[in-house]
């Protein structure tokens, strides 16, 4: 069975926005999602549809589908531990919403140093 892992434009630009340590260490572990190699774990909740893969204090958010003989990755959203599931949740509100967040939610806008948060890669 052959895998394609796909990188959404925010994942690119966020691990291009490192430092060059981490930056190895995030493309690195990206491109070992393919060999189902790293500290990998499925998410809970309204999360529950994605998986984590998680390197040093940064976490990557991707899908994983299997069709056609062929396993697809697609690498959704990547942030610091402290902040990725807030604001990946919130995310996928603003998306399923049009726009339109929830009241007390936490933004993106509130970290000055978040990287612009494209939507995620559609699933199929």
């Amino acid at each position: 069975m052959t895998t394609k892992v796909r990188v959404a434009p925010h994942v690119e630009a966020f691990v291009k926005s490192r430092a060059p340590g981490p930056r190895k260490r995030l493309t690195r572990a990206v491109k070992a999602l393919a060999r189902q190699a790293g500290d990998i774990r499925p998410l809970e909740g309204p999360l529950a549809e994605y998986s984590r893969l998680r390197v040093g204090g940064y976490r990557v958010i991707f899908t994983e589908k299997f069709a056609a003989g062929e396993r697809r990755i697609d690498c959704v959203f990547a942030e610091r531990r402290s902040i990725v599931y807030d604001l990946f949740e919130q995310l996928l509100v603003n998306v399923a919403t049009g726009g339109r967040a929830r009241s007390g939610s936490p933004s993106p806008e509130r970290e000055p140093d978040a990287p612009s948060a494209g939507p995620p890669v559609a699933p199929g």
